[in-house]
């Protein structure tokens, strides 16, 4: 297991809401996450905005395809976690 907790961000079309979770999630005293963006074939530059973030513990997962919203939490309980925890964190919580 690379980290403790694995953290999944679904989330599509809703960028200014996205930055501002991955920045509380960023700023967090617990650092030994992983941050996953699992974004919905979102129309806005996910992909780029996430990369400006800089920090390598967050990794977009993008769609080629909007699955809808429940399409993309099953992507999420799908997806091969390398840690002990996994907590869904929507981009507007």
């Amino acid at each position: 297991m690379s980290k403790k907790l694995s953290i999944a961000v679904p989330t599509y079309n809703r960028l200014a809401y996205l930055k501002q979770s991955l920045k509380s999630i960023l700023d967090q005293t617990f650092q030994d996450f992983s941050v996953f963006v699992f974004d919905n074939a979102s129309t806005e530059p996910v992909e780029e905005e996430v990369k400006k973030f800089g920090d390598s513990r967050i990794q977009f997962i993008g769609s080629a395809k909007n699955t809808g919203s429940p399409g993309n939490i099953n992507r999420i309980l799908q997806y091969s976690f390398e840690s002990e925890y996994v907590s869904i964190f929507h981009d507007d919580d």
